[in-house]
């Protein structure tokens, strides 16, 4: 059996991640189709990967040839992804909803076969715009927790890690860049490391990080890191305090944070909010400097506890073998439809 999946855009933090792992899971017959303003056409063999841009003009030709040689066309995006839902379709859909967005006619959306939610609010939200329940799962992401493991916290100040870092400038409100730096004005004796990928303009990236004027206790590391496990064990918590709508509802640095043993600190619009309140694997705040910092000495007021809970609720919940299972069976259940 072949699969084509349709990567909206890969530029959305560590969905490329979860599409390698379905992928290796599928055997050498799946594909991935990654389309985004920012691609360029090219064909990766190694990685069976076909790059294409999310222009219409390319999309749909693209699109209608590729999509026929697969059994699943499965779509990573929201609601709002509006050059997939209209030009995709010729084989059965699964549509993983990974960020909110405001939903699309009725029209695009009634297509498709699976709607597999990451979250629970995204879950609500494919309800809330009239999809049937029995169309909707929730599949969280999976991480390997073999290979983030629990290590011991670091000695010295306490660090909280940012590695949700965007491509470009514009998203740095959105995704909490401003917000962890102004914290960090209020918290001189904690260290805030922003870990960086060698992406987008680095020159304009670099000016635009010199223009918020980050404190001595701001530390900028730029580096394609191949085991992220080892940035987990050099820190004490992990934040992603994305505003609602942006970014990726369940962060994939949160996630293999909490497998390493390493609580979260989230903003409410969070995929994981409640899970972190529930579990008591982390901290949920607002989004003002103040509320970070409030929270930040809050979590080490209890983090012996989070600790030992943020390995817990990645046991429980972000299993890998279980996110595998739970698209293999969906998968199955609709490759035989008619379409």
């Amino acid at each position: 059996m072949t699969y084509w999946t349709g990567n909206w855009n890969p530029g959305r933090e560590a969905i490329s991640s979860e599409i390698s792992l379905l992928r290796d899971s599928l055997g050498a017959a799946s594909v991935v189709v990654a389309c985004s303003t920012r691609e360029r056409v090219g064909v990766n063999a190694s990685h069976r990967v076909l790059r294409i841009p999310a222009s219409p003009w390319t999309y749909q030709p693209v699109a209608s040839v590729v999509e026929r040689f697969g059994d699943v066309t499965h779509i990573f995006g929201g609601l709002d992804s509006w050059y997939p839902l209209r030009f995709l379709g010729r084989r059965p859909m699964i549509v993983t909803l990974v960020t909110a967005g405001s939903p699309l006619a009725s029209a695009l959306l009634d297509p498709v076969a699976v709607w597999v939610a990451e979250a629970d609010h995204l879950a609500d939200d494919a309800r809330t715009a009239g999809i049937p329940t029995e169309r909707i799962r929730v599949i969280r992401p999976g991480v390997n927790l073999e290979l983030f493991q629990p290590s011991p916290v670091p000695d010295g100040p306490f660090k909280v890690l940012f590695a949700s870092s965007p491509q470009a400038a514009e998203e740095f409100e959105a995704r909490g860049v401003n917000l962890l730096v102004d914290a960090a004005r209020l918290l001189p004796d904690v260290r805030f490391v922003f870990a960086w990928r060698h992406w987008g303009n680095q020159h304009e990236l670099r000016a635009a990080i010199d223009a918020l004027s980050p404190p001595p206790n701001v530390e900028i590391n730029v580096a394609d890191v191949p085991v992220m496990a080892t940035v987990y064990a050099s820190v004490h918590a992990v934040a992603a305090l994305f505003a609602p709508g942006h970014g990726k509802s369940a962060a994939n640095s949160i996630i293999e944070g909490l497998a390493c043993g390493r609580p979260a600190l989230v903003s409410q619009s969070s995929g994981l909010a409640n899970l972190l309140r529930e579990s008591a694997a982390g901290t949920v705040v607002s989004r003002t400097p103040e509320a970070v910092a409030d929270g930040i000495t809050q979590l080490r007021a209890d983090y012996g506890i989070a600790v030992k809970r943020a390995r817990s609720l990645a046991e429980s919940h972000f299993d890998q073998a279980a996110f595998v299972t739970g698209y293999l069976r969906t998968y199955d259940a609709i490759a035989n439809l008619a379409w």
